[in-house]
């Protein structure tokens, strides 16, 4: 199937980049701040897609009634192969603030830390790396190793850091 996938988040949130199955990732020159968006080619159900977010400027809203939860909201829309009927998928996502580092590396889901940094590792290794004979001229797996290790890094860092 075919298929756009859409983000949307709470003010205070943007998505800063979406990664594909494939490992691509889309930055927020190909993504606007409204309408976060990734065009996939083929869907299945196994079809996993990670998305990075960053705080905007100026923070979260100091709204009373919005100060514990922020939200994340995605949207689907694909042609069903078997019926040719075109459906969205809606899933939203509320999760607490926190205003302590602490907070938020407990609650964080370690298996999932170590997907999305793998996806993005992998992106290093994509075709362009490599020349015509197929001979990795760039050294793509060193430099995805190299970051796969500093972003690891800069985790442990910050944890030492803050926490």
């Amino acid at each position: 199937w075919d298929a756009v996938f859409k983000v949307r988040c709470s003010q205070g949130l943007r998505v800063q980049s979406l990664i594909s199955p494939v490992g691509k990732v889309s930055t927020p020159n190909s993504l606007t701040d409204e309408s976060p968006e990734l065009e996939l080619v083929h869907v299945t159900a196994d079809t996993c897609i990670g998305a990075i977010l960053e705080h905007r400027v100026g923070g979260l809203p100091k709204h009373a009634h919005n100060r514990q939860f922020v939200y994340v909201q995605t949207a689907l829309l694909y042609t069903n192969a078997w019926t040719g009927e075109r459906r969205v998928r809606v899933s939203t996502l509320c999760l607490r603030t926190s205003t302590t580092a602490a907070t938020g590396f407990r609650s964080m889901d370690f298996g999932a830390l170590c997907t999305l940094q793998l996806r993005r590792a992998v992106t290093n290794l994509s075709p362009e790396q490599q020349d015509t004979a197929g001979a990795d001229n760039g050294g793509a797996l060193s430099k995805s190793r190299t970051t796969s290790i500093d972003d690891c890094m800069a985790i442990l860092t910050a944890y030492r850091q803050h926490v």
